[in-house]
This record gives structure tokens, sequence and C-alpha cells, in this order.
């Protein structure tokens, strides 16, 4: 993926570390199995923080993606 379209845009993980948000996932989400789902930014241009995580399909995640122009 391009700087220019994630990294520039100042996007952050706002999670103090992948145990952090293991352990957030985990009390969030209790009796999920995960498999098959994806955690999603509500708001594309918001930070990977719980206020802006949910729970989806990979299905529903890409329709909430930005839209790509094809260079073809």
């Amino acid at each position: 993926m391009s700087s220019k379209h994630y990294k520039g845009r100042g996007i952050e993980v706002r999670f103090e570390s992948r145990k952090s948000f293991v352990l957030w996932a985990l009390a969030t989400y209790p009796n999920t199995d995960f498999k098959g789902l994806v955690f999603d930014r509500i708001n594309n241009d918001g930070h990977y923080e719980p206020s802006n995580l949910r729970l989806t399909t990979q299905k529903e995640n890409v329709r909430n993606g930005r839209r790509w122009k094809s260079t073809t």
C-alpha cells in the first residue's frame, strides 16, 4: 500500500502494544472465535483505537474502504 494513502495521512495505532490490543479485543468481544472476521476502522480517516474499531467480515470491510482509481 502506498505511503501517501496510509502513513502519509497520519493514521496511528493507539494501543500501547499488541498485547493490549488482544486484551481489549477479548474483553470487548467475549465468546467470539474471530474466525472469518477482521477489525475495521469505522472512520477510515481515524486512528486504530477502541472507539474507532468494529468487528466485521472481510466483505463488509472492503465496502468501507477508500475508493481506488484503477491505473490500467
